[in-house]
């Protein structure tokens, strides 16, 4: 199993941009995300967080936050940023095709749907 690291460059870009809409417990995850370490996944669809002690996040979604991007090769990447017992658990990321994500869209593309 691969160490906790923190997060790239790219995965601060795309969560930022995951938290740039309203919602409940928003700012409670931007605290928790602000020092947390990550452990991708070893098939490259998400990560996991590992947040040290912060204030709950006050939602009762498990998905409270998800964006939506493009591929190169046109086929849609889903992002869900889920929530559990009140802390931020992972980001999943999903490719309708389930193929490779080939290049990740630039996190200013992704389209943003708060619940």
């Amino acid at each position: 199993m691969k160490p906790y690291r923190k997060l790239s460059d790219y995965e601060s870009a795309l969560i930022s941009r995951l938290l740039s809409e309203p919602f409940v417990g928003r700012d409670e995850i931007r605290a928790q995300i602000s020092e947390c370490l990550v452990m991708p996944y070893p098939d490259g669809t998400g990560f996991i967080f590992l947040v040290p002690s912060h204030p709950m996040v006050p939602t009762k979604e498990r998905i409270p936050v998800e964006g939506e991007g493009m591929d190169i090769d046109g086929q849609r990447i889903h992002y869900c940023l889920h929530v559990v017992d009140g802390k931020v658990d992972e980001l999943e990321i999903v490719k309708e095709s389930n193929s490779p994500v080939f290049r990740p869209p630039d996190p200013r593309e992704i389209q943003v749907t708060a619940i």
